[in-house]
This record gives C-alpha cells, sequence and structure tokens, in this order.
C-alpha cells in the first residue's frame, strides 16, 4: 500500500504546489473559461478550480476538462459514468471509462460545485471525493451532529469572525471524506474528528474508525482555496 505522505517543505503548502497558471486559449472544454490548474505532486493530483459570477460550467464540464489536460486527449473524448455501483442511481463520485491511465488502469477524479465555486481533482492511484462547502445553518444542535467534540473546542476557541470560514471548511473536509467512502458506507460526521493541517497541508484522523479500517492512519484530507467568501473546498484521498 502506497503512503501519501507529503513531500513539499513547510515553508510551501501542498495545496498551492505546482501552480500551472491559467489554461490559455488551448485549455480544454470550460477550463478555457478562466479556471486555474494545479498539480500536488506528493499526493500525484492534479486540481482545477474555477469562480464564476453567473452560470458557471456544471461540476461534470470541470473534471471533463481537467481529465483532458491530464491525460493529453481531446475533452470530447473524455467518457463519465455517474452510476452509484450500490443503487444504480445518479449521484456519488463519476467513474472514467475513457481514456485510461498508461497502464490501462482507470483515472480517479471527482469535482463539486457551490455558490460559483467548482473544484476538480484527479489521480492515478487513490480513491477520492471533492465537495464545496459554502457556509450553512449555525447552532448547538447543527455543530452537536456535525462535529466531533475535539473539533467543536478548537471552533469554541477561535476569534469569532474566524469561525464561519472555519466550520464551513470542517464540513467540507469530513463531505469529501463521505463522497470518497461512497454509499454503501455511511459516514456519521460527529464519530470522525480531523485535526489541523501540517506542515505539508495534509489534515488526518485523530484516531481511528470501523469506517477507515486498519489504515485510517493514511487517510488524508486536503484543504483547496474556496473562493474568498466564505465557500470552503476540500479533496479527500483514501489509501
Amino acid at each position: 500500500m502506497q503512503s501519501l505522505e507529503p513531500a513539499t517543505s513547510p515553508d510551501r503548502p501542498a495545496a498551492a504546489a505546482a501552480d500551472t497558471g491559467a489554461p490559455g486559449a488551448g485549455a480544454p472544454g470550460a477550463l478555457a473559461a478562466g479556471g486555474r490548474t494545479w498539480r500536488i505532486e506528493w499526493a500525484q493530483l492534479s486540481v482545477a478550480r474555477l469562480v464564476a459570477d453567473r452560470r458557471p460550467p456544471a461540476a461534470e464540464q470541470v473534471l471533463a476538462g481537467l481529465i483532458a489536460r491530464t491525460a493529453g486527449v481531446p475533452v470530447g473524448d473524455v467518457e463519465l459514468e455517474r452510476r452509484c455501483g450500490e443503487c444504480g442511481a445518479r449521484h456519488g463520485v463519476p467513474a472514467v471509462e475513457y481514456p485510461t491511465t498508461p497502464s490501462g488502469a482507470r483515472w480517479r477524479g471527482d469535482a463539486a460545485a457551490s455558490s460559483g465555486l467548482v473544484v476538480a481533482a484527479v489521480g492515478m492511484r487513490h480513491r477520492l471525493g471533492v465537495a464545496v462547502q459554502a457556509p450553512g445553518p449555525e447552532g448547538a444542535a447543527v455543530d452537536e451532529a456535525a462535529f466531533h467534540p475535539g473539533e467543536r473546542a478548537r471552533l469554541d476557541a477561535v476569534d469569532p469572525a474566524e469561525r464561519r470560514p472555519l466550520r464551513a471548511m470542517m464540513w467540507a473536509r469530513k463531505a469529501a471524506l463521505s463522497r470518497a467512502l461512497g454509499h454503501r458506507t455511511f459516514l456519521e460526521p460527529a464519530r470522525i474528528e480531523l485535526g489541523e493541517p501540517d506542515a505539508g497541508g495534509a489534515v488526518r484522523l485523530v484516531r481511528g474508525v470501523p469506517e477507515f479500517g486498519a489504515s485510517w492512519r493514511d487517510v488524508i484530507v486536503i484543504d483547496l482555496p474556496g473562493d474568498g467568501d466564505g465557500v470552503a473546498a476540500a479533496v479527500a484521498l483514501l489509501p
């Protein structure tokens, strides 16, 4: 089993590594409309982010563009199948039917959108899930259902002005984990405690839970840039 240990230096957050800038005129699909892509090398992950004030492209369009860019194929050739393997409904992380990786395996990819922010991620080796989360309702009952007591203590400890964006970020991390796990595994948010980002930009489980088995220490969530107005984004990687 491959380790997901970050290899970036402490003074360079992993989520900002290898920024390739704007895609330019030759960028495929929706990415040509002002999106940015970058590479997180230690996670072997390509990420795309697009912010649109009006009529943003669908999440799957951005995902298809990122796959095309990463794999070097026309965007029109990308085939995504969004059909749950458990119930057959159109939800959850899409399967990349085409293209395949150089070894003939499937690419792993996901995308999410909210409030004009669209984020997509693509990799070769690990199951992943992407989440974009706008600030939601607040209150003790909501927090008790969503966050572990250790996480609630961290929320209570921050300045009130920082609490709302931190809450959205913490929820985006758990939503990304839930998408990565898929429909077959129910994730009770308040039972999961995630720590703070480490020097390499990785967020890890504080302790093991049955949903992640013996490999829980290799589960990683990476905070991604939001929209600057409170909408948070994250990608989860499973071993």
